[in-house]
């Protein structure tokens, strides 16, 4: 009898500390938040159009579900919701989702990319930035690693794109990116670049051509997949051997 007592407050104790814990995750990830919204956010020329999200999902995973959209000076991303879903525990995986669809719009080329969802896995890292502004950045990407994307998705219009790699910063505190992606569909990705004036009609053949010779056949599905590098290097975006924008530059406050 003792022992099952034992037990039982052992396990009542447990669950106390649990839900002390998660209550105390969840105050500190409400307090970034609001810290963004009032502070980091206006800081940064970074206009949130939905209401300010509130931690959720106790006594489970944590969720964060934000609407809407967010505007920069250079892009502005329309969504029904994005749901952030995840404990913010170094190794841990955070998984971020528009289920929903997305409009990704360069204010400075006025071409926008919609895509019909957007979905990401990583792994958090060892640290986190005490903020947004430089100082904090500088500090924060002179100790940490890049940070590793388990793996991302994206659809468009009879495209799928599956990937899996690393995002960082580089000492310029500008993005870097190096993902091994497997696409389905690249016939409509050419196309869609041709649209946005991302690629002449010229070299747009010659890189179909060279992925028509890349396809391979899946065994199971019998889709036809091409493997391609993503890279982002020195603010340039690379697909593969093809060079397909120049990104503004991140200006941190």
């Amino acid at each position: 009898m003792k022992k099952i007592l034992s037990v039982f407050l052992g396990l009542v104790l447990a669950l106390a500390l649990y839900c002390g814990a998660w209550q105390f995750m969840a105050y500190k990830m409400n307090q970034a938040i609001t810290d963004f919204y009032t502070v980091d956010a206006p800081l940064k020329g970074i206009k949130l159009h939905g209401p300010m999200p509130v931690v959720t999902g106790f006594p489970f995973t944590p969720v964060i579900t934000y609407t809407k959209g967010v505007s920069t000076e250079d892009f502005d991303l329309q969504f029904s919701s994005v749901t952030l879903q995840g404990f913010p525990i170094p190794k841990f995986p955070l998984t971020i989702n528009f289920n929903q669809g997305l409009l990704i719009t360069s204010l400075q080329t006025k071409y926008s990319l919609p895509l019909d969802a957007l979905n990401a896995t990583i792994i958090v890292p060892s640290s986190l930035p005490n903020s947004s502004r430089e100082a904090d950045i500088k500090t924060w990407q002179a100790s940490q690693e890049n940070i590793d994307i388990e793996n991302i998705q994206a659809k468009k219009s009879g495209m799928d794109l599956k990937a899996e790699g690393t995002i960082g910063l580089n000492t310029q505190l500008q993005p870097t990116l190096n993902l091994n992606s497997v696409i389905e569909g690249h016939e409509q990705l050419i196309s869609f670049l041709v649209e946005t004036g991302e690629l002449k009609p010229l070299p747009a053949a010659i890189a179909l051509s060279a992925l028509n010779a890349m396809v391979k056949t899946d065994e199971q599905t019998g889709s036809r997949q091409v493997k391609l590098a993503i890279k982002i290097k020195d603010q340039v975006l690379y697909l593969g051997p093809v060079r397909l924008t120049t990104l503004p530059p991140i200006r941190w406050p």
